[in-house]
């Protein structure tokens, strides 16, 4: 029988390759922060970073109908952001961003069953694991950037302080980049409750999650079962007694039996 590739196949990563998935992440983070405001831009950019989402899906390796349904969500999304006019302003960006926030929290999840299900099946920290740790990480970023756009759209006021010239995707993931990693640059400011309680739980996940989780799987990189925490003993297992240790009275035997 006759093996069909699909594109996808070909252009996202296998299951459990989650380095693969960080490349699509990192690159799609960086393109939405850097490309400049309009709307094919936004489109293009939008695309890039729902081909990031997909790639999450795959490598955690989510269910079938989970995939096809976030395709299908993700092929409406594009043709939405490719013709905004016909949409109006704010039924767009309505769409537009609250489509990308469910994909992404559909995402999160689903990249750390992976991991788990990876863990237990490997048994032991691989350097895709310490990968998909980060991926996690480059999602929290992205997934509170899609819901500071959702509170921005859903309030009647701008969501930041600046005023409403800050009020694209990119500066939304762009904030939530030097939040979550307490750079603190200033040049964007929260104005609503929602926005400074947001922000605030953005930074303490963030560093919790750094120096808990992404800490622990790096400090037991290539260790297994029983090893985790410096190298420990496996369970059941007492170290062996060094050769040249000998009972006294053996040794004292021995001696005897010489002096015969």
């Amino acid at each position: 029988m006759k093996t069909v590739t699909r594109p996808r196949d070909v252009i996202l990563p296998g299951p459990g390759h989650y380095g693969t998935t960080l490349i699509f992440l990192v690159a799609s983070v960086f393109m939405v922060m850097a490309f400049p405001k309009g709307s094919l831009l936004d489109a293009l950019a939008l695309v890039i970073q729902l081909i990031a989402l997909l790639a999450c899906l795959r490598a955690a390796e989510a269910p079938g109908k989970l995939v096809r349904v976030i395709e299908v969500i993700a092929a409406i999304a594009v043709v939405i952001a490719l013709i905004p006019p016909l949409w109006g302003d704010d039924l767009w960006k309505y769409v537009i961003r609250g489509g990308t926030f469910l994909l992404v929290i559909t995402a999160l999840p689903s990249i750390s069953i992976g991991l788990i299900k990876q863990l237990r099946h490997d048994r032991r920290i691989t350097i895709e694991t310490v990968f998909g740790a980060v991926c996690i990480y480059l999602l929290l970023i992205i997934t509170f950037a899609s819901g500071f756009a959702v509170a921005s759209v859903a309030s009647n006021d701008d969501f930041f302080v600046q005023g409403a010239w800050a009020d694209q995707y990119g500066d939304f993931v762009y904030f939530s980049v030097t939040t979550i990693t307490t750079l603190g640059i200033g040049d964007l400011t929260p104005a609503t409750d929602l926005g400074r309680g947001m922000t605030g739980m953005l930074t303490l996940i963030g560093q919790i999650y750094l120096v808990t989780v992404v800490a622990l799987i790096v400090g037991n990189l290539g260790r297994g079962p029983g090893q985790a925490g410096g190298g420990k003993l496996g369970k059941g297992k007492s170290p062996a007694k060094p050769a040249a240790e000998h009972d006294g009275s053996e040794g004292d035997e021995g001696d005897e039996g010489k002096s015969d």
